[in-house]
């Protein structure tokens, strides 16, 4: 019963495993992997396990490959072959469609259990980004409609250009078809970045009377470039404006009258007409919408004698 009771003592202490002076290693060191959202899986990757025993093994040594094993410590990480011994090759791959976009960590973990340098750790790093939107350059009204514009007006209107895209567009050129047209606000090599408007003012100042169609034409580093707009107007004549003068006649005999005109009072005055009118009254038909005009008035006798100007009288035309 003695034997027997030590026996027992000694089957109850565990075994303890042998381990040996050497260390785990991998190569690469480290493996990082990209992605874009939306787009095919990253492609695997090759990771071989070894170890620094020498091979053949020295005296003592039992072996020169050691039972490994590898684990991850991420959802999204996966390697090959999980069991193996040391010279072992597997695939390491990714599984990031769960991921929003970021930078993401993690490791493989390989260990050896009777290798004094076990476990070792292998970095991993995934970039997941979004993807990259075109730039296009979009016109905001694509149709600018003038209406009646009277000759000697103008008319504005605006249009918004957007980059809706994810990266920078350069406006290179604005282009105007039709005639009357002008634009501002945009210049050469101006840069819009992502989803920023910028806005281009046009004027239709019409030359003639009649219906005018025309364009702008947007060159930009955009997808869609160029950017179009569509413009109409049309050109009618001004309301006429006349001023009428009159004055009391001259008590003198006098063959007639002269009238003249300037913008700034106190003159230097310009005579409107070549001939002499004996009649107290002058229709002055060259006025224009918004101006103000000064006049004055001088009597001529048979023998061509002037007198001097009458007083100065103004008239601002609406």
């Amino acid at each position: 019963m003695g034997v027997l009771a030590a026996l027992a003592v000694v089957l109850g202490v565990p075994a303890r495993a042998q381990t040996y002076n050497y260390n785990l290693e991998a190569t690469p060191v480290s493996l990082s992997f990209e992605w874009t959202i939306g787009s095919s899986l990253p492609a695997t990757k090759s990771l071989t396990i070894w170890d620094t025993s020498p091979c053949p093994p020295v005296p003592g040594v039992p072996v020169c490959n050691w039972p490994t094993v590898l684990t991850t410590d991420q959802p999204w990480l996966s390697v090959g072959s999980a069991a193996g011994t040391t010279s072992l090759t597997t695939s390491v791959s990714v599984e990031p469609a769960s991921l929003a976009a970021g930078v993401y960590t993690g490791n493989i973990i390989a260990t050896a259990t009777e290798l004094a340098g076990s476990p070792i750790r292998i970095p991993i790093t995934l970039s997941v980004t979004s993807p990259v939107t075109p730039a296009t350059l979009t016109a905001t009204p694509v149709n600018l409609a003038f209406g009646s514009v009277a000759l000697g007006n103008d008319a504005t209107q605006s249009v918004a250009l957007t980059n809706n895209g994810s990266s920078a567009v350069t406006i290179s050129t604005v282009s105007l078809s039709g005639p009357g047209l002008a634009a501002s606000g945009i210049s050469s090599g101006q840069v819009l970045a992502s989803l920023q408007t910028a806005t281009l003012t046009i004027t239709f100042a019409p030359i003639a009377t009649g219906s005018v169609n025309g364009g702008i034409t947007i060159t930009s580093t955009a997808s869609n470039s160029p950017t179009t707009v569509a413009t109409s107007g049309t050109g009618v004549a001004g309301a006429s404006h006349s001023v009428v003068l009159t004055w009391n006649p001259n008590t003198d005999t006098v063959a007639g009258y002269k009238v003249y005109r300037t913008a700034t009072s106190g003159g230097p005055y310009t005579e409107l007409g070549s001939n002499l009118d004996a009649s107290a009254s002058f229709t002055d038909n060259s006025a224009n919408s918004g101006m103000t005009y000064y006049y004055v008035v001088t009597a001529v006798d048979s023998l061509g004698n002037e007198s001097a100007y009458s007083n100065e009288v103004s008239a601002t035309v609406p």
